[in-house]
């Protein structure tokens, strides 16, 4: 959970942090591993196509990661509020800044692994920035939190993202709130994948 953010924000000041790819690539080691088993899988049972499918697929997450890592960032200005993230830029004026948020959500279900989160709401509940504990350090975060110059409101225990959306309907997506959901977006399309191939080459 985040701690106490000490002194006030630095008036004029322009704050500009990214995530932390080593503390991402700290907490993303079982889904890195089971993409790095689908692609050997295709690559040692599925020839050609198998081949290229996993070259593929290796160069696709790395390139997405990697673009992610050159795009984020969070600025704060003394007039307004910036987040980046892989595709999307959100702009908003210091003065739409209502909430923040700091809780524990656990990475997928309630018993998994939690991590802390920031979330910069505005006066309607929706969410301006979001920094993850699975992509930013703690101490960047409160950084982020003192120069908003807002004092969280800090949720105890663990909080799943539907816990989170029954008081902050706008601060998680919908995927988000149905993890089970989420992950067989993921799961059934990549053994599609594999069965496919497998069959395609026997």
């Amino acid at each position: 959970m985040i701690g106490p953010v000490p002194g006030p924000p630095t008036q004029g000041a322009q704050l500009e942090l990214r995530p932390s790819l080593w503390r991402y690539l700290q907490t993303h080691r079982a889904p890195a591993f089971m993409l790095a088993l689908v692609a050997v899988v295709l690559f040692l049972r599925g020839g050609g196509l198998g081949v290229l499918l996993a070259v593929l697929i290796a160069a696709g997450g790395s390139s997405l990661v990697s673009l992610y890592f050159r795009r984020a960032r969070v600025v704060v200005t003394p007039t307004e509020l910036i987040s980046t993230g892989l595709v999307r830029t959100r702009k908003a004026p210091r003065d739409d800044i209502a909430e923040v948020v700091a809780v524990a959500m656990p990475r997928s279900h309630r018993a998994s692994r939690t991590f802390p989160h920031v979330f910069v709401l505005d006066h309607a509940g929706r969410r301006l920035a979001r920094l993850r504990g699975t992509h930013w350090l703690v101490d960047d975060m409160r950084r982020v939190i003192k120069q908003v110059g807002i004092a969280p409101r800090k949720i105890s225990g663990t909080t799943t993202a539907k816990d989170l959306a029954a008081s902050h309907p706008a601060a998680v997506p919908l995927l988000e709130r149905r993890p089970i959901l989420r992950n067989l977006l993921v799961i059934v399309p990549g053994l599609a994948l594999v069965a496919v191939v497998l069959t395609a080459t026997d």
